[in-house]
């Protein structure tokens, strides 16, 4: 029998340090939750605004990000212990500033105390750095791991703390803060037991390391910052507003504090074996599947909003940021020299935090202001992430080589899994199809299911997405794109005939609607994407032949034209109607197809070089994209926002006229659009502004609706019934036509008979003697001439459409003399010269 080896000195003073950092993460870890409860609660009440109800979080993370570097380099001179005592510190003043703030109920000092507390929250970042400075290579992972399980009883700590003190005083959660200067204070004690040797100075001669932008450019650590970066702002997105979510959903504050609690347990839970994990399958798989879990969570919360849901969305999201922050850490620790380690770990946090800011500033308004969801919006930024992220893993974010391949690769692959989706989902429907001709109907039951077709597509998805990429080298995007170069030269016809055209059809001509300006955008776009195409990821990829390469740089050249028409279309409907959410995305929109426009014509007129130029810009257009989208989902650049104030002024200075005024439609732009109603309807209660009064009457009723219903109006004035006493004929058609035939019978009737008069008319008669009731037959002028003729009958209450036979060939010879003669004379109904032959229960008839 043999023993045990006997661990590493470094390896035993390693553990020795995990158990103290291990207390410090549950007792000083426990305000993490504590905060995220009662902060945002804390700010809808002091806020004037509800949309910053969750800034005072953004302010605790902004500390925490401001914060980083200047600790990073405290610890870096004079050791963790002191670095981690001003954490403390600080964390104790911060709950003592808030606590004061809402004594005195002020929002602006509430802010000021989470900035100090975020002091707290940087300082608690570093634990896990904390854990591997004296461990070994083997133990690393592992001690890292053991310090964010520390987190399991702060999960537990914090959110009791929550229950027994934020309604214990009079003041709602000011017992929260009191606990949390006691903790502060009590965890200072903690830190006399570190034992982490201080970093030795460098002397003249010895290595200093890289810089902070060379560090950025090795591949590991990009990986690793962009990895920390996305999933802890995606859980912090999510985790901020879900105490908000679950309390407006009719839950308990403590319902709330219970759906935290589960959150921290994941969060920290799976941390006593992700070391074990990370040391056997490596820190990029762990990462990879971090982020699939966090995809998970957002399916989950998308399926409901009952207390289950929370409860699920949660908790996958708990895990889903272990995996990846906890695997970003081990790779960023692996990745620099001990001398380089205040410079990388306090830039790894900045960059960070700075993320999660972001995301807890779009998280409060999100929740409050907008009338759009967190994760529609939020997926477009992460969308845009993971191509960076491959590519990082392949070179730098600047490897335009890398993206390209990464961006299509990712493209071919998830257009496989959704075929595949869209494949198990026909099959299902048929089989629920021939199931139900034997009675049998256990997949529609499935189906019908709230939670069904989210499980099905969900198990499809990763089913199918687990095989694309096991056999990843069998999908290659090379073949697709081959296939779309095809495509180009068409494209560039398409795009010259309409630049060609337009000058005979001139901008005035129907230009101004956004349907139009959609369509421009959408070619732009197109032609855009084949460029791109054409010129791949390096010259020697490119399309080949002089015929192709010209054919390329003449649809770069003439891409502004549509870019600039579609700009021009979409300004037109604003400056006629006012800003409006679709609007304002139409516009970031085509500030993009007409800069990405702009910037192909002109690497292209440069000379030399043009493709590489254009690989240049399209990396620096993807950064920019990425900014918008992200500075999208804040309230700084909240769409509804924008746009229910701009409807409001007009209305106010009278640019908007109040037929065109769509009281529905701004009524669903959240919050934002509500107090833009409620301002209107004050307008209205004033004297002289009763039509204003009439237009609000009807709120609920959609705009597309309430147009239809003035068309039925406008109808009834325009359209003529003979004989008189026969107009409820027309009513009950009318109120049966879709929106569309009531504009094409609007448009038909405004075409003027010579003396004037509309140009159709209703007849109501007995054109069917062997049907029950009366028939009608409308005769319409058509825009480009001759007569429309249209039969109708109602039986049991359903519009039948007739067929209709004109027996007299010189009516299309002088329409306009029919329609006047049935005003002026009424209709001469009579048996037509059609005998018909009886054969049984049928009846034949020849028709001239």
């Amino acid at each position: 029998m043999t023993d045990a080896p006997a661990l590493p000195a470094s390896d035993a003073r390693a553990r020795r340090n995990v158990i103290v950092l291990v207390a410090a993460q549950a007792i000083l870890g426990s305000q993490l939750s504590m905060v995220f409860i009662v902060a945002g609660l804390s700010g809808q009440t002091l806020a004037s605004n509800p949309c910053w109800a969750t800034l005072p979080i953004t302010m605790a993370v902004t500390g925490s990000m401001l914060s980083a570097t200047p600790l990073s380099a405290i610890m870096q001179r004079f050791g963790r212990r002191v670095g981690f005592l001003v954490g403390a510190l600080a964390g104790a003043l911060g709950a003592a500033v808030c606590a004061a703030a809402l004594m005195q109920g002020s929002f602006a000092l509430f802010l000021a105390g989470s900035l100090l507390t975020g002091t707290y929250m940087s300082a608690q970042g570093f634990y896990r750095f904390a854990a591997a400075d004296t461990a070994s290579e083997t133990f690393r992972p592992k001690a890292i791991s053991w310090v964010m399980a520390g987190g399991l009883l702060s999960a537990v700590i914090g959110p009791q703390v929550v229950k027994l003190t934020a309604e214990a005083m009079v003041v709602p959660f000011l017992g929260t803060y009191l606990a949390a200067i006691l903790l502060n204070l009590c965890g200072v004690a903690l830190f006399a037991f570190l034992d982490i040797p201080r970093p030795t100075p460098p002397g003249a001669g010895s290595a200093r390391g890289r810089s902070r932008l060379e560090l950025l450019r090795e591949p590991r650590i990009a990986v690793a910052v962009i990895c920390a970066t996305v999933a802890y702002a995606l859980m912090n997105l999510v985790m901020t507003s879900s105490p908000l979510a679950v309390v407006g959903c009719g839950f308990a504050t403590s319902d709330a504090a219970n759906v935290v609690t589960a959150h921290v347990l994941a969060m920290y839970g799976p941390s006593f074996f992700t070391g074990h994990v990370i040391a056997r399958f490596g820190a990029e798989k762990v990462m990879a599947l971090g982020l699939a879990i966090l995809a998970g969570s957002g399916a989950v919360a998308l399926s409901g909003v009952e207390l289950g849901h929370f409860f699920g969305a949660l908790v996958l999201l708990g895990i889903g940021w272990n995996f990846g922050f906890i695997g970003a850490t081990a790779l960023l620790a692996s990745a620099h020299a001990p001398e380089e380690r205040g410079r990388i770990q306090g830039l790894n946090d900045l960059i960070v935090f700075g993320g999660v800011a972001m995301a807890s500033l779009a998280s409060g308004g999100l929740m409050n202001c907008s009338g759009g969801s967190v994760e529609a919006g939020w997926q477009a930024v992460n969308l845009a992430m993971l191509p960076f992220l491959v590519a990082a893993d392949q070179g730098t974010w600047r490897d335009y080589p890398a993206l390209f391949t990464a961006a299509w690769t990712l493209t071919v692959r998830m257009a496989a899994a959704w075929l595949f989706t869209a494949l198990v989902w026909g099959l299902l429907l048929l089989s629920n199809a021939l199931l139900e001709l034997v009675g049998v109907d256990v997949i529609g039951r499935i189906t019908d299911t709230d939670m069904g077709p989210w499980l099905v597509t969900g198990l499809a998805l990763g089913l199918a997405l687990a095989v694309v990429m096991e056999y990843s080298d069998l999908i290659s995007p090379a073949l697709v794109l081959k296939l779309l170069r095809i495509l180009l030269p068409l494209v560039l016809c398409v795009v010259a005939l309409f630049i060609l055209g337009l000058p005979l059809r001139g901008l005035e001509a129907g230009f101004g609607t956004v349907s139009v300006a959609q369509i421009l955008i959408a070619m732009a776009a197109a032609a855009a994407l084949l460029v791109t195409i054409a010129i791949d990821q390096s010259d020697a990829e490119a399309v080949e032949g002089t015929f192709m390469r010209r054919a390329t740089q003449a649809l770069a050249l003439l891409l502004p034209v549509p870019a600039a028409v579609a700009a021009w279309a979409l300004w037109q409907r604003v400056a006629a109607y006012g800003w409006t959410p679709e609007r304002l995305v139409g516009a970031v929109a085509a500030a993009f197809a007409l800069a990405y426009g702009l910037l192909y014509a002109g690497s292209v007129l440069s000379g030399r070089a043009w493709m590489a130029r254009i690989r240049a810009g399209n990396i620096g257009m993807a950064l920019v994209l990425l900014v918008t989208a992200a500075l999208w989902q804040t309230p700084l650049f909240d769409p509804t926002r924008i746009a229910a104030r701009d409807q409001l002024a007009r209305v106010l200075d009278g640019r908007t006229e109040l037929p065109d005024l769509d009281p529905y439609a701004i009524g669903r732009w959240g919050r934002a659009g509500s107090e833009a109603l409620e301002a209107l309807q004050q307008r209205a209660s004033e004297p002289g502004q009763e039509a204003l009064a009439d237009r609000l009457a009807r709120p609920g009723v959609p705009g597309r609706m309430r147009a239809s219903e003035d068309l039925a109006v406008e109808l009834a004035t325009l359209m003529a019934v003979r004989p008189p006493g026969k107009e409820a004929m027309r009513e009950a058609v009318v109120a049966r036509l879709a929106p569309a035939e009531r504009r094409v019978w609007r448009d038909g009737c405004r075409i003027a008979l010579p003396d004037g008069r509309p140009g159709c008319v209703m007849i109501v008669g007995d054109f069917l003697t062997e049907r029950p009731g009366e028939e009608a037959l409308v005769l319409m002028l058509r825009p480009r001439g001759g007569l429309s003729q249209q039969g109708f009958g109602l039986s049991e209450g359903r519009l039948d459409m007739l067929s209709v036979q004109d027996l007299t060939p010189a009516t299309a010879e002088a329409p306009e003399a029919v329609i006047a003669g049935q005003l002026d004379t009424g209709p001469d109904l009579g048996p037509a010269p059609v005998n018909r032959l009886r054969a049984g229960g049928s009846a034949f008839v020849l028709m001239p």
